[in-house]
């Protein structure tokens, strides 16, 4: 990845990741018509960037290239209580990765994630847990070269 970088998001980026964003769901609308929104970024998605941005539980990084955001991934860091059947354990839970048309396949993604991994390190974490849709495949090849596993399914029926 010559020519780039991965480094901590700020408030100036907020718009810029909100426009990478609105990109990302247009690719992702075919996957699930039902849910995925349309249109420019809200109001709403600007102040949920900033309150992630604000929160110590929330690693929140970008990719630049030549000046301008070519990635954005989201973690949250958090303890979980355990129950009957799951012990507790220290999870990062990655909410979000989204990469510009124009870098996917050239390894943005990963550069972000072996980011978010060594952040989640750091931070004592256990396990990393994420979700993408099914339909997806080049996102479902990183997260297999990356050495994630399918331990669970969700499925949904619209009613």
């Amino acid at each position: 990845m010559k020519r780039k970088s991965i480094r901590i998001a700020t408030n100036r980026d907020i718009r810029a990741i909100t426009a990478l964003l609105s990109e990302t769901d247009r690719f992702h609308q075919p996957f699930d018509t039902a849910q995925i929104r349309q249109g420019l970024p809200s109001v709403a998605d600007r102040e949920q960037l900033a309150n992630g941005l604000a929160d110590p539980d929330m690693r929140v990084i970008v990719c630049e290239a030549r000046q301008h955001i070519v990635g954005y991934a989201r973690m949250e860091i958090k303890g979980t209580r355990g129950n009957r059947l799951f012990r507790p354990m220290r999870l990062g839970v990655v909410h979000e990765v989204a990469v510009a048309e124009t870098h996917r396949g050239v390894g943005v993604g990963k550069a972000l994630m072996d980011t978010l991994h060594d952040q989640a390190r750091a931070a004592g974490v256990e396990r990393i847990q994420l979700e993408h849709y099914a339909a997806n495949a080049a996102a479902g090849a990183l997260y297999d070269r990356l050495g994630y596993e399918t331990m669970r399914m969700i499925r949904v029926k619209d009613l």
